[in-house]
């Protein structure tokens, strides 16, 4: 009698948790620490060209304690038209913001480029919104600036 207790009480528990991710957030949002924070999606100047087009941004934030890697992981629009593969073995360290720009540059710990020379990547429109996917597929962070 004992164990069947512990076995229901352990099961209504789990119900319970497994009903307030389903409540919430995705269930793969909540889980990830490393999330789409802001960006800059129409900047001075018309963004098909530089230098706006490198003022046109996405920023992502490890909010985890310790560094994720990132390989396999993607960043696209809403309509999946461009999208943003990030580096083999690059690495995001603990609080670390990286930004993303449309642009060509030089890549480092924190900037990294889609590489277009012409060509607005982020919507000035709703229903446009940036999709954070892990190297799964999985979406884990979106973020939209309307």
């Amino acid at each position: 009698m004992k164990r069947l207790r512990a076995l229901a009480t352990t099961l209504l528990a789990l119900a319970f948790v497994i009903g307030a991710s389903a409540a919430g957030a995705p269930a793969a949002e909540a889980a990830s620490c490393v999330r789409v924070v802001g960006g800059t999606w129409n900047p001075p100047g018309n963004d098909n060209y530089p230098p706006a087009l490198n003022a046109e941004s996405v920023k992502i934030k490890n909010t985890c304690s310790t560094s994720q890697v990132l390989t396999g992981w993607r960043l696209h629009d809403n309509k999946v038209q461009h999208t943003f593969r990030f580096p083999s073995g690059f690495k995001i360290g603990p609080g670390v913001t990286v930004t993303i720009y449309s642009g060509r540059g030089t890549r480092t710990a924190t900037k990294l480029y889609f590489g277009f020379t012409y060509g607005a990547v982020w919507n000035d429109t709703p229903p446009e919104r940036a999709y954070l996917r892990n190297a799964a597929g999985t979406a884990v962070s979106s973020w939209s600036a309307y």
